[in-house]
């Protein structure tokens, strides 16, 4: 969701030969990194603070008062440290998700299974794989990575992102052409040509902010 470029290619579906992927600790490392899934969570605690402030009475004054007399240093520190909490929690949350993330493939079947507290199984035969999928957001557009998935011809993968099947949770863009085609026999040889759209950074902004707006405003107000 959010600052995610999508490239999809639909068409048949196909058979090829078995395989196991397991993601190296490296890539979950960096894959847990360039998530930004703690936009959203900053957002969550602005409406949480708006509330606290209205359950405390002074409190939003006191902080206000304190605020003004910090040097700017010490307010941009504070801003740091809140964006790597931020970070650090978003990061930790995939860790926990993806933690031990492996995909078997028979020449018929696709079993994922991934978790670290909780084990979670998902299962589909390559022939309900409808297209394929890469997405970025912006940071990882900039380290030419991102995340491959197969869309499916039915919901056996309700609990993964975008209801979609998570292939390759991290994989450079230059290979990932190279991987699909071990699952999916029917891609071409060439990755289509696509041309690239000057605003496509503020259109990933845009789309990664307004979510979260939507969602607080509301919690402001109330």
């Amino acid at each position: 969701a959010g600052m995610d470029s999508d490239m999809d290619i639909a068409t048949d579906n196909a058979t090829v030969a078995s395989t196991t992927y397991r993601l190296p600790n490296e890539d979950l490392l960096i894959f847990g990194i360039t998530s930004l899934g703690f936009i959203p969570l900053i957002f969550l605690l602005l409406a949480v603070w708006s509330r606290v402030s209205e359950w405390i009475p002074g409190v939003e004054d006191w902080l206000a008062n304190l605020l003004m007399h910090l040097p700017a240093i010490s307010i941009v520190v504070l801003l740091v440290v809140i964006i790597g909490l931020g970070v650090m929690a978003e990061f930790v949350r995939i860790l926990i998700r993806y933690w031990g993330f492996t995909l078997d493939f028979d020449g018929r079947r696709l079993q994922s299974r991934k978790g670290l507290l909780q084990t979670n199984t998902v299962t589909a035969t390559a022939k309900r794989i409808q297209a394929v999928r890469y997405k970025q957001n912006i940071i990882r557009q900039w380290l030419s990575v991102g995340t491959a998935q197969v869309i499916l011809a039915s919901n056996v993968a309700s609990k993964e992102d975008d209801k979609d099947m998570v292939i390759y949770p991290l994989v450079h863009q230059d290979h990932v052409w190279e991987q699909l085609t071990r699952y999916v026999s029917w891609l071409p040889d060439r990755i289509p040509a696509v041309t690239p759209v000057m605003t496509g950074y503020w259109a990933l902004i845009r789309n990664a902010l307004i979510l979260p707006v939507i969602a607080v405003i509301p919690c402001l107000i109330w």
